[in-house]
């Protein structure tokens, strides 16, 4: 499943409001699903995405495309 947000900017939406925001995947996901991070950040903003979302019902597995 990939999820698409409507942007009024030129700049696609960051990780973060993607997977916390109001709208986000974190707060629209069932319990228990599993987010694939494939975006191209860096490693320790992976690593606090991963952080930040242990205090959730969700998952995640990062897996980098470069």
């Amino acid at each position: 499943m990939s999820f698409f947000f409507e942007n009024s900017s030129n700049f696609p939406p960051d990780e973060n409001e993607i997977i916390f925001g109001d709208k986000g995947l974190v707060n629209n996901l069932a319990e228990n699903s599993v987010i694939i991070l494939t975006s191209t950040i860096k490693p320790h903003e992976a690593k606090e995405i991963g952080e930040k979302i242990k205090t959730t019902r969700i998952h995640i597995i990062d897996s980098p495309v470069s």
